[in-house]
């Protein structure tokens, strides 16, 4: 995949893939991860513009990581990418 995509990471695989299936559904290009340490595997991998975390324990370790990766990090409100 090498345009810019959306990364959902959630370790409820039915909640993943309601938010998978809408983000694919409203057109955007999407990837998934289970857990923190593959969606920062998946980061090294793919384009990813935006990253949905699972705000359970890890989430703070997860933006720490991400933000010095320098991987943008947003938490909540709305934005448009493309």
């Amino acid at each position: 995949m090498t345009r810019p995509c959306i990364l959902t990471v959630e370790d409820d695989a039915a909640i993943r893939r309601g938010i998978v299936d809408s983000l694919r559904f409203a057109g955007y290009d999407t990837i998934e991860a289970a857990d923190g340490q593959s969606g920062l595997e998946m980061v090294a991998v793919h384009s990813v513009k935006l990253v949905l975390p699972d705000f359970g324990k890890s989430a703070m370790k997860m933006a720490w990581t991400l933000s010095n990766s320098r991987e943008t990090f947003v938490r909540g409100g709305s934005r448009s990418i493309g």
